[in-house]
């Protein structure tokens, strides 16, 4: 899996609300041109899903954060 080519460097940050579902969702990417490297963290349900994009090496390192409660 290799993502697509970086932009110059962005962050973005947002919440989702989903009423019908009744879950609520928060996101955050961050792409680092001059080190050719992305992070993209989803908080959904209690779990923070992180996914590390690194360009150079063309590699993805995804894991998981639970926070139980």
């Amino acid at each position: 899996l290799i993502p697509p080519p970086l932009p110059k460097d962005f962050e973005g940050k947002g919440d989702i609300v989903d009423y019908n579902q009744k879950a609520v969702r928060y996101q955050e990417a961050h792409f680092d041109y001059t080190h050719n490297q992305a992070k993209y963290m989803l908080l959904e349900n209690g779990i923070e899903h992180h996914m590390l994009f690194d360009y150079k090496v063309q590699q993805v390192v995804e894991y998981d954060i639970l926070h139980p409660g």
